[in-house]
Formats: structure tokens, sequence, C-alpha cells
């Protein structure tokens, strides 16, 4: 594969030919088409035709799901995209390019304006970036800047670059302030200085914070300026500059051991660096730290020499092998100090008294990590081969040469492997992992079975790598470990560290045989939250593999975020699967899982061992997601869904069953059983049931009369269907009917504690919305900068979901209440609320109102955020004069600014109740000013409640409201959280609800808030009436009927779903009353067709609106009156298959009553006739 990328990367660098703001390359594996993204606002024309171009802003919504080969660009790229691979084989560095032409003036401008447009991508966002994630983002905006800043400066001794003043400024207008190391030190003496480091970005040479207290390099600022000059060539400059900072560093040290250690680390470096270092297993440096800093005089040992006694270095000193070494040490002027590996230290020869710095950070300093790769390998395979089987406890040097192989292994997994010469990435991977393989099946075969069982599981885990069975491997790996687990704890001394990495690989080959449970992942143990993983910094992972003092873990950092995009992928999967009731959008949802983890599995980046692991998981969800989808589109999926949540012991009970086809074809004849039970009796004569045909999406309720006589008892269905080639098909369906034993007790008055006509403000009378109101402090948690719009019909509870919100913002119960994890209440504490109901307002009083709107908003957020009273009164008074000057909304916003100023890190949220109050296009002054305070002023959100009117000027692209409302529909509540509002506010009122009582409720309500507790409250005044506590599925029929004679009821309630409907709408309504099917959108279109010819006979197509414009009176009537009764009055709404039905079907039952007594369509065609009249239509 190796060579095809090769042939692959030639033929992209071809068609290269202008490079100047060339900032990607995306290629193909198969195919040969290229794209090129140009930072440009007409990007070159290529001449070249399989070659297309684009801008780079163009290129952010770019479909690139053709272009799955190489990505040439920088690795800065997947800031603004982040489903572009940049590590591995498939991302090549295009700065290479830049250097091959010799172009690198032109590389630096690139890289210029490419940190120049990461900035204004990152001023569009805002702050809703996590912190972390922004800081990231602003590292590498400023690694691609410096090196154009530095090109033609003096680097030598330069140990800082400070930006002065706000970072985009320094980006764009190379503003910065040089610090240079001088003889008495780095001048410190500058009012750059004095801010604070973790306010402002340091980019800084490491060591310089020894001698400057202002460069902090654990400060999340800080940048590495070493790293900057290498990729600019510089390294005289960077040699130059550690030597006399080693000086400075030695002359302050005054015995400081850290002092000292550092100045002989950095004139080692500055040595280092310029001689061969392949094959360096140890380096002893002159005694006298100032001739070695003077000369590099050093004792330098290699695992082996060609010549031995041949000096291969132009530095003085001695060149030896590790064995002429070991024979022979030569001590008379080195040993103090060692630079050399902790699995070699015990071997070498060493004075009494030395010290010992780790030789592999200091190659990782100076850049030659693909040395310290090898040297980690090949002198771990040394040390196995020669030394450790004469050791007579072979188990610590074991774990160190392991630590030790562990770690090359890391390097020549996740380094670029194009630094490497062609081919030899793969072959030095390989003998890597080899040599790993070797040790780990030598300790197999020589130590005790106490301890082989384990290092046989670490082999077979890292043999992932190159296992032709994956699933094998690792299932032959748990029973090990398993093994293994079993003895330990036998013993009386268990290998505690073995053990608690027997406990990780169980843990990891569990979930990747998909053996754990799905709520698990790992870092994270079960019960917590799941938290959002960001990419890992490849540059941390490396460095911490140099230094020997960090353990490497086990599972990388890679493995663990990879494998939660995995874990989240499934749980949507059977979440989707479990809930979702519309075929096609089922369909939809799992193509688009399977995309997204496609896209996932081609970016997998980890060590080879656990990336072929997670190849292995990721194909097996995605072959699961394949075989769902083929299930779905190909055949008939029957699923039986429980309605009734207990029965009662004793008690006759109707049982309702929805029995769905979630297949995409049809299943014909299905025959479903209820098999009989020593649990309870069947009281229906059959127990079989019959469906001629079920679509697909289609839910069918079927139902049982039974008598359940024992609490436990199993419900089984048998069921049987034909699909359409005429193959029969059986399956069948188990539950546990939950069955509850009631007492006879005696008849007590029950409170009615439903509450309708109000909303609802008490914390325990709020039922239902979780999942929206959580989604909306997540948002405000994140910083707010994303302003809702509630829609929902009339009745909706909107109100009342705006005083939980307000709740939940100032009273730390509540969000317990309502499951908000403790750990965003430091960011909501920051949120204060602000409530207003437009009906307090004259919203037709012009002017006026807009002054008293604005002055009560101010007001209102003075209070909020506790401005004392003196200060409120003059606030409020500088606005009135500054209202009559220059306007209410300049005013306000003049106040405003100057609270946020006073309050960098709060923010204000405006809860905007009965928008529709105030919302009238043609006078709507006020609404026109609320738009420009809105536009102009980011620091509060909105949350606004509305119905119609703000809904459509959202989703208009010319209105000012357009992108500015984030939308969340109100609509029926959920299954359990309706059954929740009936049952909740009787629980201490000795009220005994039926289960197929409160299925026949919310059936009748069709779970709307409103005429679900409306319905509740008349059960309550029922049971007082005849003295009863229990609630029967009759005594919901009895009072449906008693509702919908009620003239009290008829007026205040259902006669709005009528009256406020044009005749179109009330037209459509009686067509689907006349219908003993739901409908579609086009169906009612025709019939309403239909019965307007009918009446009126030819109807004009065209008319002329009051602007001269053509238009179709019918159509739009139709349009605008369907989406009035579906979204405003709420009298219809469309079931899961997309059909019409009523939404409240005891309106349905109200309509029937009403057409016994009056002539409703003559009534209805009439009304039409009056509108039509008045909109201009004349009938022919």
């Amino acid at each position: 594969m190796l060579n095809l990328l090769y042939e692959r990367l030639s033929a992209a660098k071809q068609t290269i030919l202008q490079l100047e703001n060339l900032v990607a390359v995306l290629t193909q594996r198969e195919g040969d088409q290229i794209l090129h993204v140009y930072n440009s606002p007409t990007p070159a024309a290529e001449r070249l035709p399989n070659v297309t171009t684009t801008t780079l802003r163009e290129f952010f919504h770019y479909d690139l799901s053709s272009y799955n080969g190489i990505l040439i660009s920088f690795p800065s790229i997947d800031s603004l995209r982040g489903d572009l691979i940049t590590k591995g084989p498939l991302f090549f560095p295009i700065e290479q390019i830049f250097y091959e032409r010799n172009e690198v003036q032109a590389l630096y401008r690139t890289m210029a304006n490419l940190s120049v447009e990461m900035m204004r991508r990152l001023k569009e966002e805002g702050d809703t970036l996590p912190l972390p994630v922004r800081l990231a983002f602003e590292a590498k905006a400023l690694q691609l800047s410096l090196p154009g800043m530095l090109t033609d400066r003096d680097c030598t001794n330069l140990i800082a670059v400070l930006p002065m003043g706000e970072l985009n400024r320094f980006i764009t207008m190379k503003s910065l302030q040089l610090v240079y190391l001088q003889n008495e030190g780095a001048e410190a003496n500058r009012s750059e200085w004095s801010q604070k480091p973790d306010q402002t970005w340091v980019i800084a040479m490491e060591e310089a914070g020894l001698i400057n207290p202002h460069i902090i390099p654990k400060s999340p600022r800080f940048l590495e300026l070493t790293s900057v000059l290498r990729f600019m060539k510089k390294e005289d400059e960077i040699e130059n500059t550690r030597r006399k900072l080693a000086q400075q560093i030695f002359q302050q040290a005054q015995g400081n051991p850290a002092f000292i250690s550092s100045a002989w680390e950095l004139a080692a470096e500055s040595w280092l660096a310029q001689i061969e270092c392949e094959d360096l297993v140890a380096f002893y440096p002159h005694t006298d730290f100032l001739h070695f800093l003077k000369t590099g005089e050093s004792l330098r040992v290699y695992r082996f020499l060609e010549n031995p006694g041949e000096t291969i270095n132009a530095l003085p000193g001695i060149d030896i092998s590790l064995r002429d070494l070991l024979h022979n040490p030569p001590f008379s002027s080195y040993g103090a100090l060692i630079f050399s590996f902790p699995a070699l230290l015990d071997l070498l020869p060493k004075p009494t008294s030395f010290a010992n710095i780790e030789l592999s950070k200091t190659l990782w300093k100076i850049g030659k990590e693909k040395v310290l790769a090898r040297c980690l390998w090949l002198l771990a395979f040394d040390i196995s081969q020669d030394f450790y089987g004469s050791m007579p406890n072979p188990i610590p040097m074991l774990k160190m040469l392991l630590d030790m192989i562990d770690r090359a292994c890391i390097f020549y997994s996740l380094s670029d492997p194009w630094e490497w010469r062609q081919g030899r990435w793969q072959l030095y991977l390989k003998g890597a992992y080899d040599t790993r393989q070797q040790i780990l099946q030598r300790a197999v075969h020589s130590l005790p079975p106490s301890y082989s069982d384990f290092y046989k599981a670490l082999s077979l885990w890292y043999g992932c790598d190159t296992a032709s069975n994956i699933e094998g491997n690792i299932r032959e790996m748990l029973d090990t470990l398993h093994e293994f687990r079993r003895i330990q704890r036998g013993n009386a001394t268990p290998a505690n560290s073995e053990m608690l990495i027997t406990d990780q690989l169980i843990d990891a080959a569990e979930k990747l045989l998909n053996l754990a449970p799905s709520q698990t992942e790992f870092g994270v143990p079960m019960g917590k939250e799941s938290v959002s993983l960001p990419r890992e910094n490849t540059l941390s992972v490396l460095r911490r593999a140099a230094n020997f003092a960090a353990p490497v873990p086990l599972i990388s950092p890679f493995f663990t975020r990879s494998w939660q995009c995995l874990l989240e992928t499934r749980r949507s999967r059977q979440s989707l699967y479990a809930q979702e009731r519309n075929i096609n959008r089922l369909i939809k949802q799992l193509n688009q899982l399977e995309s997204n983890l496609q896209n996932e599995q081609r970016s997998l980046f980890a060590p080879a061992h656990e990336q072929r692991a997670l190849q292995f998981a990721f194909s097996q969800e995605i072959q699961t997601i394949r075989g769902l989808l083929h299930e779905l589109e190909t055949s008939a999926k029957i699923t039986v869904r429980l309605k009734n949540t207990w029965v009662d012991i004793y008690q006759p009970v109707l049982l309702a069953l929805d029995v769905t086809n979630r297949g995409r074809v049809e299943a014909e004849s299905i025959e479903i059983a209820l098999n009989p039970s020593n649990g309870f009796q069947i009281l229906d004569r059959s127990p079989v049931r019959e469906i001629p045909i079920l679509k697909p999406g289609a839910p069918n309720q079927v139902e049982y009369n039974i008598l359940p006589e024992m609490e436990d008892c199993e419900l089984r269905l048998e069921f049987n269907f034909r699909d359409r080639s005429g193959q029969r098909h059986k399956d069948t369906w188990t539950t546990h009917l939950t069955v509850r034993s009631l007492d006879t007790q005696p008849f007590i008055v029950k409170t009615n504690n439903y509450h309708i006509g109000r909303p609802i403000q008490k914390l325990t009378d709020f039922y239902g919305r979780r999942g929206e109101l959580q989604n909306i402090l997540s948002l405000l948690k994140a910083g707010g900068n994303q302003n809702v719009l509630l829609r929902g019909p009339r009745r909706m509870g909107k109100t009342s979901l705006l005083y939980m919100i307000q709740s939940a913002l100032t009273n730390v119960d509540t969000r317990r209440f309502f499951e908000i994890p403790a750990d965003w209440d430091s960011a909501l504490d920051k949120v204060h609320p602000v409530f207003l109901s437009l009906h307090s307002f004259d919203i037709t009083a012009g002017a006026i109102s807009v002054d008293q709107f604005f002055r009560t908003l101010l007001e209102k957020t003075l209070a909020a955020f506790q401005v004392e009273k003196r200060k409120t009164k003059m606030a409020l008074r500088d606005f009135e004069v500054r209202s009559e000057q220059v306007g209410a909304v300049n005013a306000a916003l003049e106040q405003m600014s100057r609270l946020f100023d006073k309050f960098p890190e709060e923010r204000l949220t405006v809860l905007l109740d009965e928008y529709d109050e105030m919302y009238r296009p043609e006078t709507g002054v006020l609404d026109r000013h609320l738009r420009e305070f809105v536009s102009a002023e980011h620091r509060l959100t909105w949350i606004i409640a509305s119905t119609l009117a703000l809904f459509q000027e959202v989703k208009t692209i010319s209105s000012p409201w357009f992108n500015v409302f984030m939308i969340i529909e109100l609509s029926r509540l959920s299954d359990e959280s309706a059954t929740t509002l009936v049952e909740g506010p009787t629980k201490d009122e000795m009220v005994f609800w039926r289960s197929d009582a409160v299925l026949a409720l919310l059936t009748e309500t069709g779970r709307h808030p409103f005429f679900t507790q409306l319905f509740c409250g008349k059960v309550i005044s029922h049971l007082n009436q005849v003295k009863t506590n229990y609630v029967l599925r009759d005594t919901i029929f009895t009072i449906a009927d008693q509702i919908v004679d009620e003239q009290e009821t008829t007026t205040n309630h259902f006669d709005y779903f009528w009256s406020e409907s044009r005749g179109t709408g009330q037209l459509i309504m009686l067509i689907l009353d006349d219908s003993d099917t739901p409908l579609r959108r086009e169906k009612i279109r025709e019939k309403v067709r239909a019965r307007l010819e009918k009446q009126f006979n030819n109807l004009p197509k065209q008319v002329v609106d009051e602007n001269g414009d053509p238009f179709e009176w019918q159509e739009r009537e139709f349009k605008n009156q369907i989406d009035w009764i579906e979204k405003i009055t709420n009298a219809v709404s469309q079931d899961e298959q997309g059909q019409f039905v009523f939404t409240v079907p005891l309106y349905r039952r109200w309509l029937r009553r009403r057409r016994l007594s009056s002539d409703l369509e003559r009534e209805t065609l009439e009304k039409i006739g009056v509108e039509m009249d008045h909109d201009g239509i004349r009938i022919s």
C-alpha cells in the first residue's frame, strides 16, 4: 500500500503549478480527480483536466466524500474542518513541497495568510468553543504566523517573542516584541511582562523560565520557540543561544540542582545537535562544565561501531562501542554525569558518585525523534539478547525493556511516516513490534505459570497489529487474563501492578467484543456523565514517550477518544432502533450514522495494535448498522410494545399493545396469538388477532381483555406474517406484566391538584419538557451565544417552561430536580434571568411602548445584577435623558454595555413571553426596535416564546430575524411524561388509576398537556361525586361524554379550534372527520378542491393580489389554513406516517356532536363564499 501512496503523492505533486496560497490538495485512492484549495478570493485557474480548484471559504462547505486519498496540507487545517486527516500515511505536510521547490518566502506568506483566516474563523465562533479547543486553535494560528514574522529578524540569542496587544492584532499587524539574551540575562523590565502569563501568549525557550519568572512553560498560553526556529532551519542560531543560556543558568545556579541539571542539558543539547547520534546509547560530558560548554569534549557510547577505536565525530573526546566500554571504561575526565536510558544504567560502568540525565529527553528536544526511536528499539533488542537471561531476577529488567520498546512503538506508530526514506517506516514499525513480541514470548517461556499467562495476554494484545483473526486474538486474550486473575486471587502475595493492567485489558477486550454494558467507556466509570474528549495532541503524546519519568498508559488517549465515538454511535443506533417509529426517518438516521462512522474509521489514528483493534470494532458496528438497514429495506419487521404500565390483580383490564412494522415492505396476513398463562385468564372468546396488512412504519393496536391472577406473570405473544414474496415468518415476543395488588380503602375526598388556565410556577407541578429544558441550559452553560425560539401552539406549556428556566438559573435545587449536572453550576450561576411578559405592555402605543419596554428591561436587568438602588436610579435617569437624545434602543444599549463591561464574566438571559401580543407586521414599532437591539448586543441571550408569527420570520432568509434563533418545538407530551402528568398529582390522594383507564384518557386528549389536565380535573370531580377511589376505563368514556356536552367547556376550549379558523380550515377538519382513516396532505387537498368546485363551479385559476402579482387563491388558502390548524390552533397534527389526524380526539367527539344539531358543512361553504368575496374572488 505504501508504494501506491508514493505514486499517488508524486502524481498529486505534479499537478501543482502555483504554490503560493495553496493550503490543501485532496486526492482519491482509486480515481485521478484532485482538488486544490487556495486561500484567496480568486484561486488560480488550473489547466489540467483532472484538477478542480476552490477557495478556502468555499472549502468549509465542500462535499469531500469522493476525496478519500492523501491530503497534502498544513497540520492546522483540521481546525477549520474537523473531518480532515492530518496524521498518518494519508497526510503529507505541504511545507515539504515548498522547501523542495525552494519557495520558502512563499511558504511563509501562505502560512501567514492562513493564520489570518483562522483567526477570522475563530472570531466568528465567538465564545462557543470550549477554552482548551480555543487555545489549541490560537496556538496553531501562532505557529503559522511566526516564521513570516521572524524570517528577517536576528534570531541568535532570541529567547522569547511577545505578542503586543490583542492576539488578532499581533497576527494581522505583526505587532511583537523580541526578547534577547543579554550578558546579565533576559530583559525583563518591559511592560509586556506585566500581563498575566495565563491571559497572554508567550513564545519562548522553555529553559529561559529559569532566569525569567515571566516565562512559565506550564502556562496554557505558552508556545515553544525552539520548534518554530527549527522549522525555519535556524539550527546554528538555536545552538548558539543554547550555549549562552546554559552558561548564564550555570552562573546563577548557586548550588541549585535544578539549575545545574538544566545547564548541563542545554550544553549537551547544543553539542549533540551537531554530531552523529544514530545508535548513541550513552553520553558522558567532560567533568569541567565550562570546558565542556566551550569544546564539547565528551565520551560518546554507541551500541555498535564498524571500526572500533576510530573517532567518528569532529568533537574532542572518545567514541566507543557499548561492548568496549563494558570491558575497559575510560573515566579519567568523564563520568560525573551520564546521559543514558534507564534500562542501560545498571549495566554501564560509572564512578562512585555520579548523576544521571535521560538521554531520551535530550534527543527529543533537539528534534532527533527518528534517532530516538531507533535507539530504543535496537537497544531493547540487544539487552534482551545479551543480558536478560543472565539476571537472577529478570522481571524488573523485563519491565524496563517492555517500557523501552513500548515507547519505540509509539514513536514509529505516531510520527510522520513520510520522514523516513521510502518504505522504511513500515519496516521499522514491524521491526519494533517483532522485538516486543520476542521479549514477551521469552517471558512466557521462562517465567513461572503465575506470571506467564499475564505476558501471554500482553503478547496477544500487542499482536493485534499482525493478527489475521482479530476477534480470535482478543477472545484468547480475554480467556488468558481470566485464568491469570483466578491464579493471582489464590496467591498470598498477588502481583498488584499486573492485576491493574489485567483489569484494564479485560475491560478493553469486553468492550471490543461488545460484551460489556454499552453505558461504560474507557476512563469513565459506570454512571458518570459522558464528556466529549478533545482531539489528542500527537506532539504531547510523543513528548511523554520521550520522558521515562512519565509512564506510558496501556490504553492510549487516541484509542479512548475513538472508542468514545464508537460508543456514542452504538448508543444512538440502539436508541434509534428502539424508539424511532417512522421508518423513513429511521433509515435516514441509520444511514447518517453509518456515514459518520465510516469517516471516523478512515481517520483512525493510534498505535498500530490499537488501530487494528479499533478497525475491527468499527467494522463490526458498521456491519450491524448495514444489517439493520438491509432488514428494514428488504423485509417486514414486526415489533410489539405493551402500553399498559401496570394492571391490577383480580380486576378485568383491557391490555393495549402497539404492533408496528419496522421494515420497509408490507407485512400481510399477520396472525397474533396470546399464549395462555397461569398468571391471568383470557376473557376474550379467541386469543387470536388478525391484521390483513401492516404497512411500513404503520402502528396497529391490538387489545385483549384479561383478568390478572398472580402478581408476577409472563405475557407471551406468538405471531406470524407473510412478506411480499409470499414467505411466512414466525417470531415471539415476551414481557412481564407489572401486577399491582390493591387494598380496598374507604373513600376520602380528593383534592384537585390539576392546573388549567394559568402557567405552572411550582416545581412539583411541572411535568415533562425535561429534554427541552436541559437543552436550553446546556446552551447557556456553553456561553449563551445562541438565541432560542420556543415555538408551539397555544396551551402547550411555553410560559411554564420559561418559568422553569428562570427557576433553574436562580435555584440549585431546581437544577437537581431536572438532573442538571452539578459541575454546570459555576457556569449557570453567572447567567441572570429577566422575565418579561408582553401582556403588560401597550403594544399599540408606538414610541411610548418602546420607551416603556426598554426601561423595564433595563430596570429588571439592574435588579438581576443586584445593582444598588442609588446607582439603579441614576442609570434609569440617564436612560430617560439619553432616550430623548438618541432613542430608546441606543440609550438601552449604552446602559447595557456599561453593565456588561463592569461584570465581564456575567451574562443576561431575557425570557420574553407572549411575543405574538407584540408582533404586528403593519405597525410593529416595538418589534422593529427589538430586532435592532438583539442584533447590536450579543452579550445577552434571548429566549422567546411564540406561535407562528416569529416562527415564519426566523425561517425566511430575507427577514432580519433569519439565522438569529434556534427553534425548539413544543408539541404533545411523550407517553411517559403524559402518564406522569396523569398520575403524579394524585399520588397522595388515594386515587387508583387503572392502566387501561390511563391509556383511554391519553387517547382522548392526544397527550395534549392542557386537555390532559382539564380531563384529569374532571376525573377528580367525578370521583368525589360518586365517592370512589378507582378510575376505570368506563369512567373515562363517561367523562368524555360529559365534557363535550358541557356548554362552558365547549365555549372556552373546543370552540377555539373551530371559530378561530377560516372557512377552508373548517372544511379540512370536516373532511378529516368524514374519513375513517388518517389522510395525507395531497388527499386532503384533492377533497377540498372537489368540494369547492362542486359548490362554486369553475373557480379562477389565478387572481391578482394588491401588488399586482398573480397567485392561485385555492392553493394559497389551503396552504395557509392547513398550517394554521396544525401549527397555531393545533386542532390537527401529523402522525408517524405523515398523515393528518385530530390532535385531541376529544375535540372530534365534540365536532361530531355539534354536527348532529347544525349543518356545519353548509355553514362552512357559506363562510368560504364570504371570504372569497372579501378577497376579490369572483365566481363565474
